[in-house]
């Protein structure tokens, strides 16, 4: 009996491992779709300019169709099977992805901003445009995480009359990597239209520092906003965070102003990429200390994790996670603790 129990146990395990091995496979088809997905969309429109003529639709119309089908029919594709379709799901999935498709459907800014005027990086009405359709491709990610899974520690599951309930378990840190990708065009989302409503409303000449810091900002909440629940926030932890905030983020802007002030003839691209890359390096270091908060609770020996999602079982009443809901046979736990010697 404790044979059988122990095989019944490995293959659970090993059919969860590889249900991640899966999910992660998936996530890095995501990730690939951020380089490719443009550069086919570019590729379309100069091929449709070319044979057909561009017709009722400019070139960023185009794109924006072009890049809207592309992203959404591709992500569709890669995660459909780890998706349960039920009715009401499906209907959801076709009504948010509307979404990207408005810029297209309606190719002109969406609020009366007259940004023909504007000089900064030589903005106009197509910039805003392209600034709006970057923002509805976030959105639609995170909404279709949303529509697929739920939220955090909330199960989707389908029931049948005539077959038992199915239930699919995405791994938190999975919906918060695909979150983290729909980031992406988000953050240029907010870049180029900070610009543009900061030069239009507030009457700024030269926006560029400012609309960077307002992205700044935007960028350090929605990561942390994404990743909150991951972290144990220690004030170690918040200490970290804040000092790299500050180190990333504030002082690529002053580097900005400097050179701005005293290199004349430096181009307005190479100061602009200054904070992008500081931006990169936020991600990359908050990568790197977030967990350490929890790893380090693991020095004294192995300690019991979540065999789904890794998360800490410390100071439970019992073997269900509290994070994404799973709940092992303590056999199973006992195991997979064992496991990590």
């Amino acid at each position: 009996m404790q044979v059988a129990s122990n095989s019944e146990s490995r293959q659970v395990h090993g059919h969860r491992a590889h249900a991640t091995h899966s999910v992660t496979r998936r996530l890095i088809y995501a990730l690939a779709l951020v380089p490719i997905v443009p550069a086919v969309a570019i590729i379309g429109v100069s091929l449709t300019d070319t044979c057909f003529g561009l017709g009722p639709f400019d070139e960023f119309r185009w794109f924006h169709l072009f890049f809207s089908i592309l992203w959404v029919g591709a992500t569709i594709c890669i995660w459909r099977g780890v998706i349960l379709w039920t009715l009401g799901r499906k209907w959801l999935t076709a009504l948010v992805s509307m979404i990207p498709l408005v810029q297209v459907l309606y190719g002109q800014p969406l609020w009366n901003i007259p940004a023909a005027g504007c000089q900064i990086l030589d903005f106009n009405p197509e910039t805003l445009r392209v600034g709006q359709h970057e923002i509805g491709i976030s959105l639609w990610v995170w909404l279709a995480i949303w529509v697929w899974w739920g939220w955090e520690k909330r199960q989707m599951y389908e029931k049948h009359m005539h077959r038992p309930r199915r239930i699919v378990r995405i791994p938190p840190t999975a919906k918060r990597l695909a979150a983290s990708i729909g980031t992406i065009p988000f953050f240029f989302g907010v870049f180029l239209l900070s610009a543009v409503v900061l030069e239009d409303a507030l009457g700024l000449t030269d926006p560029l520092a400012e609309s960077l810091l307002v992205t700044a900002v935007f960028t350090v909440g929605v990561w942390i906003l994404i990743w909150r629940r991951a972290v144990v926030w220690s004030p170690v932890v918040i200490k970290y965070t804040a000092v790299a905030a500050a180190m990333c983020l504030a002082l690529p802007i002053a580097a900005l102003l400097l050179l701005e002030d005293h290199v004349t003839d430096l181009p307005l691209t190479v100061l602009a990429c200054l904070p992008i890359i500081g931006w990169g390096v936020w991600m990359a270091v908050t990568v790197g200390f977030w967990p350490a908060a929890t790893s380090g609770l693991s020095d004294a020996g192995p300690v019991p994790r979540c065999m789904n999602c890794r998360y800490l079982l410390i100071g439970l009443s019992s073997t269900r996670c509290p994070e994404c809901g799973d709940e092992p046979t303590l056999d199973e736990l006992w195991h997979a603790t064992a496991g990590t010697i």
